[in-house]
This record gives C-alpha cells, sequence and structure tokens, in this order.
C-alpha cells in the first residue's frame, strides 16, 4: 500500500512547477509494479481461457489401474481408480465405473496409471452344470495358465486301476468295423471299461481332456522349477475321480 500511495502522490508531482522530480529508485519501483500487474493479468487471462476451453470440451470416467495387475489375477474394486478424461475414440473400449471390471480375470499385465478397457480382462470362468471343480496339485508351470484356458491333464505310466485306457473316438462315436481292423493290425493299444475317459498313450496316461482352469496359481509365491502348483480345474465326474485316483501316485502335469 505504501509503494502505491507513493506511485501516486509521484506521478501528481510530476509536471507541477516547483515540485520535486521522482528519483530513479522510485521509477524503477514504478516500472516494477507495472510489469508485475500486467504479468499477473495476463496469467489470469491464460488461467479463465483455459477453464473455459475444459468447459467446452466433452469428459468421460474412466477406469484406471491403482496398482500393478499381474496377468491371470482377478481385479478387485481396491485395484481401480476413477479419473476423467476427454471423450474420444481410445477411450471406447474402456470401463468407466469399479463394477464393470471388478472380478474380472486380467489378460496382460496391467501397470499401475493404465486405462482398463475391455480386450485387458474377461469374465472369470463358471463350471458348467454336472462338472466337479477339484483341486489339483500340478508340476508343469501354473502360472502360465489363466482361468477359462482349456487343458489335459497326463501322468506318466500306464492308467491305473479303476482307470482303464480307453482309445479316443472322433465325435464320440464308435465305429465297430474300424475298430476290428485296427484290432486286427495291432493297432488298438486300448480297452473300453466302463466308459471311462482315462488313456494311455506312449507311456503316459491322460487323466482328463478339455478341463476347464478355474483358478490358476498366480497368486502363490514363485516357486522352483519342478515343484507342484496349485490350480482349480472344473472336470465331469469321471474325470475328477480318475485325477483324484492319480493324485496320490505320479506328478500330475498340464498339456495345452
Amino acid at each position: 500500500m505504501a509503494i502505491m500511495m507513493t506511485f501516486f502522490h509521484s506521478s501528481k508531482a510530476v509536471g507541477r512547477p516547483g515540485s520535486r522530480q521522482p528519483t530513479l529508485q522510485q521509477r524503477r519501483r514504478t516500472r516494477t509494479i507495472r510489469s508485475l500487474a500486467m504479468a499477473l493479468c495476463a496469467g489470469l487471462a491464460v488461467f479463465l481461457a483455459l477453464q473455459a476451453m475444459a468447459g467446452m470440451v466433452a469428459s468421460r470416467p474412466v477406469a484406471t489401474a491403482a496398482r500393478a495387475i499381474a496377468r491371470g489375477s482377478t481385479i478387485r474394486e481396491r485395484d481401480i481408480e476413477i479419473v476423467r478424461m476427454a471423450q474420444g475414440p481410445p477411450l471406447a473400449s474402456a470401463f468407466s465405473s469399479p463394477g464393470q471390471a471388478s472380478g474380472m480375470v486380467a489378460q496382460v499385465d496391467i501397470a499401475a496409471g493404465d486405462i482398463l478397457t475391455r480386450p485387458m480382462a474377461r469374465a472369470s470362468p463358471v463350471p458348467a452344470k454336472g462338472m466337479t471343480v477339484i483341486d489339483v496339485a500340478v508340476v508343469s508351470s501354473g502360472s502360465s495358465l489363466l482361468p477359462g484356458s482349456r487343458v489335459s491333464l497326463v501322468t506318466s505310466g500306464v492308467c491305473g486301476e479303476g482307470m482303464p485306457a480307453e482309445r479316443p473316438e472322433a465325435d464320440g462315436q464308435t465305429d465297430p468295423q474300424t475298430d476290428s481292423a485296427d484290432s486286427q493290425d495291432g493297432n488298438d493299444d486300448s480297452e473300453k471299461n466302463g466308459g471311462n475317459p482315462a488313456e494311455d498313450q506312449d507311456d503316459a496316461c491322460t487323466l482328463a481332456r478339455d478341463a476347464l482352469v478355474i483358478k490358476a496359481g498366480h497368486d502363490e509365491p514363485e516357486r522352483d522349477a519342478g515343484a507342484t502348483t496349485h490350480i482349480q480345474v472344473a472336470l465331469r465326474p469321471q474325470e475328477a475321480a480318475n485325477v483324484i485316483a492319480a493324485r496320490e501316485g505320479a506328478p500330475i502335469m498340464v498339456t495345452t
């Protein structure tokens, strides 16, 4: 205030007969005040212009990752942060609320701050009616699997008792003439018994085919090579019985 009063009186004194001329220090002070006032007005004008432009650009809520999410992990609501972004084609497939992405399975590694889009996540698999969900310890890496994958469960050696080998038939149908011919040529190395789907192939026993992975071992700590990883799979009842019977014997492997 004192500076402004000095500027005011100095301005009035200029040009008066007998008045004292402003000193060099006063003139410099006056120029400094004018420069600061002009800079302040320019900054305020730019701020108001940007606010006006932002108001004219349409925006929408966008779901982003609040923290890093590993591939194959289930996305939780606490992993999601909602921000507003300018509307545009790149956001066409982005989730707009936590409820849309929560509970889905990450299909890729997601870094903190990444926009969550539909190709990045898939709904958790749901077992079909009549399927049995069991926990299986496998020696192959379960971390490479994703929930929803289709796999086969295989163990070394021949199929044990209660799991007679069965040769796979095309489209689930059996051709008696073909079976007979194969038997005569020595190519039929499998026996049917009760429709059990376990089958011997090249010193390996296939316990289940087309098993649906419900949960993979992504939440487990890193394991050494050869260690077992627990996964959950949905199987037909007979296949589940095969796997349970084989769990106490040779290790079970996953093939895709």
